[in-house]
Order: structure tokens, then sequence, then C-alpha cells
């Protein structure tokens, strides 16, 4: 099942009435010497049916409490707890393990190329949606293997071959020269594309 969010379409895990009762419940909120009792939205998945009736929260507004019936719905379509959730991402894995560890992989020049899906052993998306920098050093047949460019510096990156593409003049023109960093780190290298390496972050005076 598809969605768009923030003009990307993205899957997403059904929830059915039938599956987790959209019953209310009575939450405590507030500050300690103020609290006061609100029937509230709670995640099936986070808090089963046999968990207390009174469920405790200063902020309730986090996600898996809410007053609002579509803001629960979008919380359990992603909740880790969701069973679906839990059967897509276990297959990812199988997935990733199978491509990670073919045995012809081989190391090739560095190069950069546009992904638009890959395999982690943190999380995957082998359908992103759209596309993203990355820069591969390993290959076999059916796969690159490499990193992202930008973000949290994920490593061993499985980028399947049919979800790569080279880079066109205009982006070579758009990334070349440009500084790059981790989280939210100072700049530690400028992306070299036309060489496909990395260079000393360039410095502004």
């Amino acid at each position: 099942m598809k969605k768009e969010i923030n003009g990307i379409e993205k899957e997403i895990f059904e929830v059915l009435d039938s599956d987790i009762p959209m019953k209310k419940r009575d939450v405590l909120c507030g500050p300690p010497e103020d609290r006061v009792f609100k029937k509230l939205w709670v995640c099936g998945y986070c808090f089963p049916k046999n968990y207390k009736k009174k469920v405790l929260s200063d902020d309730y507004r986090f996600g898996n409490i809410t007053g609002d019936k579509e803001e629960m719905l979008d919380h359990m379509r992603t909740c880790n707890k969701n069973p679906r959730k839990i059967k897509v991402l276990q297959e990812l894995e199988v997935e990733r393990r199978r491509l990670f560890n073919l045995a012809d992989k081989k190391k090739i020049e560095p190069k950069f190329l546009m992904a638009s899906g890959y395999y982690h052993k943190l999380l995957s998306d082998p359908d992103m949606g759209y596309e993203d920098l990355c820069q591969v050093t390993m290959e076999n047949e059916e796969v690159y293997i490499g990193s992202f460019v930008f973000g949290i510096g994920m490593f061993d990156v499985v980028f399947p071959k049919n979800k790569v593409r080279e880079l066109t003049e205009e982006e070579v023109e758009k990334y070349h020269g440009k500084n790059i960093s981790i989280s939210s780190n100072p700049p530690c290298a400028s992306l070299n594309i036309k060489e496909n390496k990395f260079d000393k972050p360039i410095t502004y005076l």
C-alpha cells in the first residue's frame, strides 16, 4: 500500500480496526500537581490489550498516545511493533545478507553514482522514491557496495545495480567542490566528482 508523504510515494503498513481495537483509554496527563484524566487513543501495538487501563503520560502527544485518530493510525503504520512492518524488515534483511555475502565481490576504483534504493543492516529501503549521491568501492554482478555521501555515515551499504545510475553533467557541476560533513560536525572533505575522490574541505574566508 502506497501513500504520498511530502511529495514522495512511500510504502505504508495497513492498519485495520479488526486487528487493533480502536478504543480510547483513560490517560493521566499533566504536571504532578495538576494531573487530569483524558480519553485518548493509545497504540494497540505499543500497549497490548492486557496493559493497565490507566496510562500515565506527562506529554501525551508523542505518537503512541494522541487525541487524534488519524494521527494514531499514522503512528501505527510505522510502529516498530507493527507485525506487518516486522515481517517486511525481516525479509529485507534476508535479501541484504544474500546480496552482501555473494562470493564474487571485488574491489573497484571508487566512483560516485546516484542511488534510488539500498540495503543496510540498520535500515533498508529498496525503493526510496528519490535519488541520493553515493560512492561505491566494491561490486559483483548484482550490486555495488559503498556508502551514501551525505547523512549519518552508514558504511557497507548495498546498492542493487538496477537502482543506480551515472551522474549527469548538471549533477557533476552541482556536487563538484561541495563540502561534506558527518551529522552536524564541521566539514571533513570536499567532493571531487570529476576525479571520483574526496579532497580536503574548502575553507571560505
